[in-house]
């Protein structure tokens, strides 16, 4: 029995195999990358604000390594993707938050599924990356994710399925069966107002068309209709 010091924090949250004979441990305060045989901490990385290549956020809460060898990061303040430089080290090439498309930053889980997809579960939803466009796509009620929150640390994936832990029980997602929402709902005309004529669309529906003529200030309104939501009735 050996124990590792020199890490970041002590407070460790996940642990995930790292490139050779070495070991990524995330902690409360930063992410560390050990030699097993010996223990040694070869790295610490740790939040920046002034480095866009550190990463986002020093708590670390979920560790995935995709197929291309690069490191998904999911933290505080979203998921940082890292990859190993020439020269040693690594470096964040992409970070993904609210304003890329997540529902949330508290990332509790990453997976992968049989396409190569990663696969992460939140504190509101669960959603899936896709890893070359970083394109997200999120996954509510509507399609079935109903234990949200999720539990950090509580996934894993077996024979094909992916599994999450929430405060509810367990969902399970059977990837292949995955379409992205791909429809886009049509824009329509739902009032319109000429001078202090004032018509809303299902009353012009039932009358005969008019027409004007001249300099009078007109006005319209659109929308969506509500019914293309994926939101249940």
């Amino acid at each position: 029995m050996r124990h590792v010091e020199g890490l970041s924090a002590l407070d460790v949250t996940v642990l995930r195999d790292g490139p050779g004979a070495t070991l990524w441990v995330g902690t409360t305060a930063g992410l560390n990358r050990v030699e097993r045989a010996s223990g040694a901490v070869l790295e610490r990385l740790r939040a920046d604000p002034a480095n866009p290549a550190a990463l986002s956020h020093d708590y670390v809460s979920a560790l995935y390594t995709d197929r291309r060898g690069r490191l998904w990061v999911g933290n505080g303040a979203g998921i940082d993707v890292m990859a190993a430089q020439a020269g040693g080290g690594w470096r964040r090439v992409r970070r993904l938050d609210m304003a890329h498309g997540m529902p949330d930053t508290n990332i509790n889980s990453l997976l992968e599924d049989g396409q190569g997809r990663v696969w992460a579960s939140t504190d509101s939803a669960i959603v899936v990356i896709d890893p070359a466009s970083f394109a997200v796509s999120v996954l509510g009620r509507a399609d079935g994710v109903r234990y949200a929150p999720y539990w950090m640390g509580s996934g894993v994936a077996v024979g094909g399925e992916l599994a999450f832990g929430g405060t509810g029980g367990v969902t399970v997602v059977r990837p292949e069966r995955y379409q992205p929402w791909r429809w886009t709902p049509p824009v329509v005309v739902t009032e319109v107002r000429l001078a202090q004529w004032r018509r809303r669309a299902a009353t012009m529906a039932r009358r005969r068309p008019r027409c004007w003529c001249g300099p009078r200030p007109t006005a319209s309104r659109w929308a969506s209709p509500r019914w293309t939501s994926r939101r249940p009735n």
